[in-house]
């Protein structure tokens, strides 16, 4: 494959853009070096046929067919090429002329990927969905890249991304990490991903940061949700966190607590309990309308839930509280993983103890491999292997971890008083 560039573009060989179009413009990041004449990058594209020979590509992104969406998304690719990956954008146009005879569904999409994971050198490691699903199976303005919805045990149905990347459970070969971004609008992918890379920026730039070293877990007010959480805070501490811990079995009253720690900034967010799209706690605590009044700026942690559909994005008439966390502009969350459906107690408490364990213990450097490798870990189990199939990643799935130095003492958050705070050191 040939792909043209001007001069300026040195910096960014090997991008390989595949869609039809004509040009995307991207201004330049944060995290790229300095430009020595214009800070306007500029790529020719070139059709080419997804089954033609030597494709290739570290990280593959597909994306729905919106205006604005490719050119939005260029400065991830930028970005994602100076960490070492071959990045390739593929339009969901072509992958549903070529492997789907012109039907958009989610069948012509994994058909697309396992062809990519048998024929393309180097084969995708990460896949990242552009686009906002529903559940509805008849294409309307919200379903732009559609997902897969798995039957649960209940008999309900479950959005399931990691379907794309399972085809045979016998290989030895891990699937792909593959994420989303649950955008409708350019503006609202532009927002995620200037996220995603100042979250980075801080990782690599500035590892020492107070708010990177600390993490706020939120208990639901049931004995095993405490002790759960009780475990987690062990796990974190010997890992280097400060924790700020909030026990609803002690105090109904958390939200204003919780505001200011996530305002003040914090690595990871994690809760404990009974949820729904929409809230922790029946509402008692924080809501997908508390997550748009949110201004940690790039103060951004890593949200895990496991709880019942937390982290669903298939409602096409209101964004759950993991949709609203990620798209929030001004603050909020650079990544969430949490369940499309409902689940049992004991499964996800289960699930939360090693998917932490892979995080903290593992030498995954990335979020989509720590939640590929909970599921490839539950893969046998019968009561997990459905259950785990219905978590997803609504962020990059390349997304750089951050582990603190375990000698690291983080200055805790005066919680009384003001809940309007200021950048903390």
């Amino acid at each position: 494959m040939r792909v043209y560039r001007l001069a300026i573009l040195t910096s960014l060989a090997g991008l390989t853009v595949i869609l039809l179009g004509t040009a995307v413009y991207a201004l330049q990041t944060p995290s790229s070096p300095p430009a020595t004449s214009n800070a306007l990058h500029k790529i020719t594209q070139q059709e080419n046929p997804l089954r033609a020979q030597k494709q290739g590509a570290d990280y593959l992104a597909i994306v729905a067919d919106e205006p604005g969406f490719m050119n939005a998304l260029t400065p991830l690719l930028t970005h994602r090429e100076e960490t070492g990956l071959q990045v390739t954008a593929v339009s969901l146009a072509q992958i549903t002329a070529e492997f789907g005879d012109g039907e958009v569904s989610p069948q012509a999409i994994r058909d697309f990927l396992q062809f990519t994971a048998t024929h393309w050198q180097p084969a995708p490691q990460f896949i990242l969905l552009v686009g906002d699903a529903t559940f509805d199976d008849q294409l309307n303005d919200n379903n732009l890249l559609p997902t897969h919805m798995l039957q649960t045990e209940d008999g309900s149905f479950a959005a399931c991304d990691s379907w794309y990347t399972t085809f045979d459970s016998t290989s030895s070969t891990p699937p792909a990490a593959i994420g989303r971004f649950p955008v409708q609008t350019a503006a609202q992918l532009t927002a995620v991903i200037r996220k995603t890379i100042a979250y980075e920026t801080a990782v690599t730039q500035s590892p020492d940061e107070p708010w990177l070293q600390r993490a706020l877990l939120i208990a639901d007010d049931e004995p095993y949700f405490d002790i759960a959480t009780d475990h987690l805070e062990d796990n974190l501490n010997r890992s280097g966190y400060y924790i700020h811990d909030f026990h609803m079995s002690q105090n109904q009253d958390i939200y204003p607590y919780i505001t200011t720690v996530l305002n003040r900034g914090v690595g990871i967010l994690n809760y404990s309990g009974h949820g729904s799209e929409t809230n922790f706690a029946e509402g008692i605590a924080f809501t997908a309308d508390d997550a748009r009044l949110l201004q940690n700026e790039h103060r951004l942690p890593i949200f895990t839930a496991f709880s019942c559909q937390n982290g669903t994005f298939t409602d096409p008439n209101q964004d759950s509280i993991s949709e609203e966390l990620l798209l929030t502009e001004n603050g909020g969350v650079v990544a969430a993983i949490g369940t499309s459906g409902r689940m049992k107690t004991h499964d996800s408490l289960l699930l939360s103890n090693i998917f932490y364990q892979h995080l903290l213990h593992d030498s995954a450097t990335t979020l989509g491999d720590v939640l590929m490798k909970t599921k490839t870990a539950v893969h046998d189990n019968d009561d997990l292997a459905t259950a785990v199939q219905t978590y997803n990643l609504l962020g990059d799935p390349a997304l750089q971890l951050h582990h603190p130095p375990q000698s690291q003492i983080v200055k805790p958050i005066p919680l009384s008083g003001a809940t309007t705070l200021v950048n903390d050191k």
